[in-house]
């Protein structure tokens, strides 16, 4: 089987790029031809080349709408020279279907839907509540969603989200999967007098850093000086999130709050392994994760996961069973969950292990890259 797969992001460090990784690894040792179309060179070029999968770039751009009418003109006149050479590059490629991994991009869908190619169209991401944005053709949006030959949803969230907007569009759940080895760590936590957390992942509004250094300042407050905070990722790019992002510095500073660390993203799986390593809380603040391949990162850790109650995440967690769920948007709730981990150790370590117990056994990549291949089989008729 001839698989091309269509990426919007070429940073290797973002969940729908782990996931594909992932992915790619269990197609390739069953023997398929896989090959990635990216928009500009970056750190997943690398990571495609150890797995032995070709990549090619094609400039395009996301189909998010923008403020200016002339940014959305010149986006759209990108993206019809796209899909041209899209086109080209699919008929000579002679694959037999696409793949594209993450919705904001809309340039390979139109590419294959004209050349009558299958194809199946994977949402991860709730575009309004979790990235902030609308399509700039909902019309073209719905038409392709619902043209595909199956849409994979990564959780039962998702699925709702996208139903109201594209009802006739022939949905399946597919949880990601993920390289347990990577992550998976047998640790003691709560064993010292510092307690440390961490909150991973873009800093922008909607994974809502601001809630976990509120926290971390209102239990400074009740006397919980050795509560430290690790906040990792890179400012997004947008105007928002890049406001967002030194307003939440400013804060830090503001409130001389010396327990609050800003890191740089770690893209290295090793590293990143290392700072959870030493972590005895992971915090998902997020107001409408996808699906949260972080939160299940975080439980394999042998971490507390202490995570909003939004989004996908309530389907990953059961409070008080395999984590703890706050109020999201209420840091005085997440400083509670916080203090009450510290006085009650001996049940988060429960509460921990049962957590990892169940990232393992429920995200195996390996029944992962069966799912999607037996659907693969299932829209090319036993091909």
């Amino acid at each position: 089987m001839k698989i091309c797969f269509l990426i919007a992001s070429t940073n290797v460090a973002g969940g729908a790029n782990r996931s594909l990784l992932d992915l790619l690894l269990c197609l390739r040792e069953d023997g398929h031809d896989c090959s990635v179309v990216m928009n500009a060179h970056g750190t997943m070029e690398q990571a495609l080349d150890d797995l032995g999968v070709s990549h090619k770039v094609i400039p395009f751009v996301s189909e998010m709408k923008r403020r200016k009418l002339s940014t959305n003109l010149t986006k759209q006149a990108v993206n019809v020279y796209a899909e041209a050479k899209l086109m080209l590059y699919l008929k000579r490629g002679g694959f037999d279907l696409f793949h594209n991994n993450s919705l904001p991009v809309l340039a390979g869908m139109d590419a294959a839907a004209q050349i009558g190619l299958p194809y199946i169209c994977h949402i991860r991401e709730n575009i309004w509540e979790g990235l902030g944005n609308e399509f700039s053709s909902p019309k073209k949006a719905k038409r392709l969603i619902e043209g595909a030959a199956r849409t994979i949803v990564i959780s039962d969230y998702i699925r709702n989200t996208y139903e109201a907007f594209a009802p006739s569009a022939r949905y399946l759940r597919i949880y990601d999967g993920i390289q347990i080895r990577e992550y998976y760590e047998e640790k003691e936590i709560f064993t010292g007098v510092q307690v440390t957390a961490a909150i991973i992942g873009v800093i922008n509004p909607h994974k809502n850093q601001k809630d976990a250094v509120k926290a971390v300042d209102i239990l400074k407050k009740r006397g919980y000086g050795n509560v430290r905070l690790l906040v990792v990722g890179m400012i997004g790019k947008w105007h928002e999130s890049r406001r967002y992002g030194e307003v939440l510095q400013e804060q830090v500073m503001k409130r001389g709050l010396d327990e609050v660390s800003f890191i740089p993203p770690i893209e290295d799986t090793e590293e990143l392994r290392t700072l959870r390593r030493g972590c005895d809380i992971n915090l998902i603040c997020s107001k409408a994760e996808g699906m949260g391949r972080t939160t299940i990162e975080s439980m394999l850790s042998g971490s507390l996961t202490i995570a909003a109650d939004a989004g996908a995440t309530p389907e990953l967690i059961r409070d008080g069973e395999t984590g703890l769920l706050y109020k999201c948007g209420d840091p005085r709730d997440l400083a509670d969950k916080i203090e009450y981990a510290i006085k009650n150790t001996e049940q988060m370590r429960t509460i921990a292990r049962a957590g990892q117990d169940y990232a393992r056994k429920s995200f195996d990549p390996g029944l992962y890259g069966r799912k999607i291949e037996e659907l693969y089989t299932e829209v090319l008729g036993g091909r």
